[in-house]
């Protein structure tokens, strides 16, 4: 059964002349939680530029994807700039930008005023742009690389990824950091323009690959995502390391396994992910600050997985 969905919020800063203003109707096509698409745009106005439209637009009809639409109008302020767009049925029905040069309307038809003696040629030609990308904009890219992020996670702590939660990017990055000492990585086409390594930030207390970090961000929108494809870059042995890894860190360290990923994956990084039985415990603990026992127990359950996944093919040949 369809809930009805009613959003009416504003956000205005106190100290610049900056607002943002989203009014939404519809009804849910499966379960949405109103409080929660609240907060994801509370923190869109907090952290992102919202003076484009065009990314403002996107945003919202990526978090209300799992919603009918009915009607949704959305304005931003911001030194002195003002645009509102108003959409009925996903149809692009109005939009309006004003600033101190130009006030621009379109609702159906166009209507321009140029409020300088000034050559604004250039502004009114990206603005009729802006309404025609407005009219066919879409959601925000769910790429390749998202969809087999999202099954290696599901396949690893054994839950629905949350891109909206405070702590999916700390799971993101030390679950493929562990996972990068098995081969398995988002970027391993050496034709592609992405960078699947991880390096020491000092804002981190974990290494960082930055292509997952700006993955990871501009998902944020799709908050829950409760399903996944089977990535083709993924063979059966890799969903069987991820799984078995998961499992084997989830288990044997209950509610502390993240501490101990974290201690892992820095543990493989200094070691530059060639970790072995014959790797100096004693060298990699001092430089990880980490105990000799933490340096042992990531080589035991290095070979553990490792053991399994052999086990696994041999059964399956």
């Amino acid at each position: 059964m369809s809930n009805e969905i009613i959003i009416d919020s504003e956000f205005v800063s106190g100290t610049t002349d900056k607002a943002f203003f989203v009014k939404f109707k519809g009804t849910s096509k499966r379960n949405v939680n109103k409080d929660t698409l609240y907060e994801m745009i509370r923190n869109y106005y907090n952290d992102k530029n919202i003076d484009d439209m065009l990314n403002n637009v996107c945003f919202l009809k990526t978090i209300f994807r799992n919603c009918n639409f009915d009607y949704l109008e959305c304005v931003s302020r911001n030194d002195g700039s003002n645009e509102r767009v108003i959409f009925n049925n996903k149809d692009l029905s109005y939009f309006e930008h004003i600033d101190s040069l130009i006030t621009f309307k379109y609702d159906k038809t166009y209507d321009i005023k140029v409020n300088s003696d000034e050559d604004e040629s250039i502004e009114v030609s990206d603005l009729f742009k802006k309404v025609f990308n407005l009219k066919y904009c879409g959601l925000i890219p769910f790429r390749d690389d998202a969809k087999e992020l999202t099954e290696i996670y599901s396949l690893f702590y054994d839950k629905d990824p949350d891109y909206s939660s405070h702590k999916i990017m700390e799971e993101c990055q030390l679950m493929m950091s562990f996972l990068k000492k098995f081969d398995i990585s988002l970027y391993n086409d050496p034709f592609s323009d992405t960078d699947s390594s991880f390096q020491e930030v000092n804002k981190f207390d974990y290494p960082i690959c930055w292509d997952l970090y700006d993955l990871v961000k501009s998902l944020y929108p799709y908050g829950l995502v409760d399903y996944y494809e089977y990535s083709p870059n993924l063979t059966d042995r890799d969903r069987y390391i991820i799984k078995t890894s998961g499992l084997e860190i989830r288990d044997n360290y209950r509610g502390f396994y993240l501490r101990y990923l974290k201690n892992f994956s820095n543990i493989l990084y200094k070691s530059n992910y060639r970790l072995s039985d014959d790797y100096d415990s004693n060298s990699l603990s001092i430089r990880t600050k980490s105990q000799i026992s933490t340096v042992n127990e990531c080589k035991r359950l290095i070979k553990t997985i490792n053991k399994e996944a052999d086990k696994n093919e041999s059964l399956n040949n």
